[in-house]
């Protein structure tokens, strides 16, 4: 084993958690680099894959494990060459378990048989959901402290 390098590349990602009971955390996320490009792995897919715990190092603190069940929602900058927030996706509001409301688009994945929220809501087991809001913020939200969502009109 000596001289291997057992170090996963990764990227760091600046994100505000909010967490139960805790309330917020600031901090930075650690994705993994995929492919020849080396491109940071989606937030979502990090949240929503088996592991139940998230590595998070808080600001000025020393790294934790959050349990990814106790994680209300996380909040971060988009990556992504995204179109604009407006251009596509469902318009709604979800109000949050601690009566936050939160007002963005949920466009991840969509397909034209799934159109209303209740589908997009429904469509799998996967409990964090992404929703993006003004000025590139993108919300994971955890759909089990979503008390109730309403789709908005255009």
């Amino acid at each position: 084993m000596a001289g291997v390098d057992l170090k996963i590349p990764t990227q760091a990602l600046e994100v505000k958690l909010w967490t139960y009971p805790d309330g917020h955390v600031m901090g930075e996320i650690f994705l993994g680099l995929q492919g020849s490009e080396m491109r940071p792995e989606d937030p979502l897919k990090l949240l929503n894959d088996g592991g139940r715990f998230l590595v998070v190092r808080p600001r000025g603190g020393e790294t934790r494990f959050y349990n990814k069940s106790a994680i209300v929602r996380m909040d971060y900058i988009s990556m992504d060459a995204a179109p604009s927030w407006q251009a596509q996706g469902i318009p709604c509001t979800l109000s949050m378990i601690d009566g936050t409301a939160l007002f963005g688009r949920l466009r991840e994945g969509l397909t034209n048989e799934e159109q209303r929220l209740l589908d997009y809501l429904n469509r799998s087991q996967e409990p964090f959901m992404k929703l993006y809001g003004k000025d590139d913020t993108v919300s994971l939200v955890n759909k089990h402290y979503v008390v109730h969502a309403a789709q908005k009109p255009e």
